[in-house]
């Protein structure tokens, strides 16, 4: 006699390296997965595009330098992802491979906006900065942390920023206008 039914998702298995494969993200209509993986470099850390369709696996960055925080923009057509190259530095390029380029010197924890057209960045210099997704602009610089800021974030209707910072403080921001709206106090680390 069965009473219910429990189901649950089983993993798939996405790639079999030996080496280390992390930080994924997916294109929010799950056909593409974009992640970090040391598999063909000699060590170095390069970024990959899963197509989830038929299971195909490309690098997509050099490989001359770590690659890490890959994130994939909405509709899976774009990459943004932190490289130590040149010193290090968040760069842009196209899901299918191309020509990479450099949006934020120094940047950090890059993302996209719900609708691809910005990219948030974390800094060293204690900023998180907007940045134009497509030809690099600044648009606007929040600096209200005293340490680097090592976490950032959209809100899923885009209107709003989520950083967190090595000073223990996490703050949401209204991205138009730079005001604070919300500064979460009292982490023992940094957030």
């Amino acid at each position: 006699h069965v009473t219910g039914v429990q189901t649950c998702a089983l993993p798939i298995w996405i790639t079999f390296d030996r080496g280390l494969t992390n930080e994924p993200s997916l294109s929010a209509d799950g056909k593409r997965m974009v992640y970090s993986s040391d598999r063909a470099a000699g060590g170095v850390a390069t970024i990959w595009v899963h197509e989830m369709g038929d299971g195909s696996n490309r690098m997509i960055s050099r490989g001359d330098a770590h690659g890490t925080n890959p994130a994939i923009s909405a509709d899976g057509k774009w990459v943004v992802y932190r490289s130590e190259r040149a010193g290090g530095g968040v760069y842009v390029l196209p899901a299918e491979g191309g020509e990479e380029t450099l949006v934020a010197a120094d940047g950090r924890d890059p993302t996209f906006s719900p609708d691809g057209k910005r990219i948030v960045t974390g800094s060293h210099d204690g900023t998180a900065r907007i940045w134009d997704a497509i030809n690099g602009t600044e648009i606007f610089c929040f600096k209200e942390h005293w340490c680097a800021v090592s976490s950032v974030a959209f809100a899923p209707d885009g209107r709003r920023i989520l950083s967190g910072g090595e000073d223990g403080n996490g703050l949401i921001w209204e991205m138009e206008t730079g005001r604070v709206l919300l500064t979460l106090k009292g982490h023992g680390s940094w957030v």
